[in-house]
């Protein structure tokens, strides 16, 4: 009899210890149970595109409507700049003045080979005394002729309205054009320069 208890021990020695096995198997597993087992796999990002970038005439597109686009507010106009109201009359913007929103000009005037000139009219630095307030005369004089500052290869030379070269618009003393006393010359977007004849 103490053969079999000992023999009943032992099978229930190997069953607790099967059991203890099979227990910390399925603990061990139990928090696989749920999921599948499938390869990982990366997602590919996706590739960058190139950037597009504009052509030579696409860009000069945009640059020119950028500079017929007139600005919401203030003035399209800058110093140095020959606008015309489209009847044959040009004027040359002397001056920019922010505080009372106005533009001073000169009409400008040409000999028979399209040089210009001005004749003097004793005003502050040549620029002129017609002071317009900027909307109405943008409303009148609507075209840009030309810009004196974007000639710099003939800053040297007068202004020439049938070339749209040079820089320099001369000032006489009368209509002759005999007695030279100065030039109107670009400076920056609030005003034209007068240079003396006679310093030069």
């Amino acid at each position: 009899m103490m053969k079999q208890n000992s023999k009943k021990s032992g099978t229930k020695t190997a069953l607790t210890i099967l059991m203890l096995v099979i227990a910390a198997a399925v603990i061990l597993t139990a928090g696989c149970t749920g999921t599948t087992s499938q390869p990982i796999t990366q997602t590919p990002t996706p590739a960058a595109t190139p950037e597009v970038q504009p052509t030579a005439t696409e860009a000069a597109q945009v640059t020119a409507e950028a500079t017929q686009t007139p600005a919401t507010n203030g003035p399209i106009y800058a110093a140095g700049m020959i606008v015309t109201n489209g009847k044959g009359t040009l004027k040359v913007i002397g001056e920019y003045n922010p505080k009372t929103e106005r533009y001073c000009t000169r009409t400008l005037m040409q000999d028979r080979d399209g040089n210009a000139y001005l004749l003097k009219d004793g005003s502050f630095k040549e620029l002129g005394s017609d002071y317009d307030a900027y909307k109405s005369f943008e409303q009148l004089y609507n075209t840009v002729y030309d810009d004196l500052s974007a000639h710099t290869d003939a800053a040297e030379e007068v202004y020439n309205v049938n070339e749209k070269s040079g820089q320099r618009i001369p000032v006489y003393a009368t209509n002759d054009r005999i007695n030279l006393v100065g030039y109107l010359i670009p400076s920056d977007a609030l005003t034209m320069d007068y240079l003396n004849a006679k310093t030069e």
